[in-house]
């Protein structure tokens, strides 16, 4: 039988909020896709992009670990990098400084979500913008604990008071 996608939640921001949490993920299925089509509503940083965090189980340790690379615009610059912080950083997304009403997008899979291993994240993300600052990124990461997966919290991996803005849309998938 072959496996299909199976939508188990979705939720679109009516308002700028801090975080976005899927809640009570059913154990039912093998691996996890997250859809994310997101912008910031402030911009902490210099660049019209940003990057976010995810955590599991509400979890705020440092049991997680990424290591991501990404190419920016047109002059082909970009770079990688490990991280180490409270939460798995799977991408960036558009922040306020980006061309207006310009979205980010990414997503991101998370096999075998209910075994006794640690958990491993693959993300890839695009924000497109109307500069030479748009940015491709891939990512892998983990989280360093065996637990199952029962929730999952999308936050900003920089200043906490960035917020996720209206009409960003988080899809999370069972397979």
């Amino acid at each position: 039988m072959a496996n299909t996608f199976t939508k188990i939640a979705s939720t679109t921001t009516s308002n700028a909020v801090s975080t976005v949490v899927f809640s009570s993920i059913p154990q039912t299925y093998t691996d996890l896709i997250v859809l994310v089509s997101a912008r910031w509503n402030q911009n902490q940083e210099s660049s019209p992009w940003s990057s976010y965090q995810i955590q599991f189980n509400g979890d705020s340790g440092s049991n997680y670990g990424s290591t991501y690379g990404y190419g920016l615009g047109a002059s082909g610059s970009g770079g990688a990098r490990g991280t180490s912080q409270p939460g798995t950083q799977p991408g960036w997304l558009a922040s306020s400084a980006t061309s207006a009403n310009v979205f980010g997008n990414s997503r991101l899979y998370i096999p075998n979500y209910t075994n006794s291993h640690y958990k491993q994240i693959i993300g890839e993300g695009h924000t497109p913008n109307n500069t030479t600052t748009a940015i491709n990124s891939i990512s892998a990461g983990s989280w360093k604990n065996t637990a199952s997966i029962n929730s999952i919290t999308f936050i900003y991996a920089g200043a906490p008071s960035n917020l996720w803005a209206a009409q960003s849309t988080f899809t999370l998938y069972g397979i």
